[in-house]
């Protein structure tokens, strides 16, 4: 390979837009977790010298800060091997160390429509194997306004069906109709379960069903 090499140095011009006189900019295209450094930003440099113990600043598709910190270590690719080195410069791609958030950059913030707690939990699990460090809010009713009335908000309605205990059937109406449920259908068995269904907005479902159901039915539905 090193005749192949040796013609692209001869007949490829080097970069013409890099220059290490600029300020330092690097565009990070990836942010990788370390158990033993933490955070670090992988990254093209397009100008300027980056050197240890220099302050930096993390910046977002819209200029805002969203990190800053002092370096602590530089790391750059020979082959596969990943060294640590005292300087770079524009051109170099490279891991910097150093960079603490300041909070979740926005154009890392996910917004999951439509996603089951199954789904959420096997995202979550697969992220964190990644090597992922996130944090995850409460669920939201997606809340939209109507194109055809002004001022006036539209959400969705669920079909909620459960099936539980007679005895603990008197408790659960109750609570889902307080979040505005409407009766669709209730039926009971012999053997003393009852089957009902609701249409019930998706924000009165989001809390209840997920926890305090469990203990409104003891367990059983």
């Amino acid at each position: 390979m090193a005749p192949l090499f040796d013609l692209i140095l001869v007949h490829v011009p080097p970069p013409m837009h890099l220059n290490h006189m600029h300020p330092f900019l690097m565009l990070t295209v990836q942010i990788e977790s370390n158990p033993y450094v933490g955070m670090l930003y992988v990254g093209c440099i397009h100008s300027g010298i980056l050197c240890m113990g220099n302050v930096l600043w993390a910046l977002d598709a819209e200029g805002q800060m969203v990190g800053k910190g002092k370096v602590k270590k530089i790391f750059a690719r020979k082959g596969l091997e990943r060294i640590e080195k005292d300087a770079v410069g524009a051109g170099e791609i490279v891991s910097v160390v150093g960079v603490k958030n300041a909070g979740p950059p926005p154009s890392k913030l996910l917004k999951l429509c439509r996603c089951r707690v199954l789904h959420l939990g096997i995202l979550l699990e697969m992220l964190k194997k990644e090597g992922f460090k996130l944090a995850v809010g409460p669920p939201k009713a997606v809340i939209i306004p109507d194109p055809d009335a002004e001022g006036r908000m539209l959400e969705p309605i669920e079909e909620c069906t459960v099936l539980i205990r007679e005895e603990y059937a008197g408790a659960v109406m109750q609570k889902l109709t307080i979040r505005k449920g409407e009766m669709v259908s209730y039926e009971t068995d012999e053997e003393g379960w009852v089957k009902a269904v609701m249409d019930i907005p998706a924000r009165g479902l989001i809390g209840y069903m997920g926890g305090e159901f469990g203990n409104d039915v003891h367990g059983q539905g």
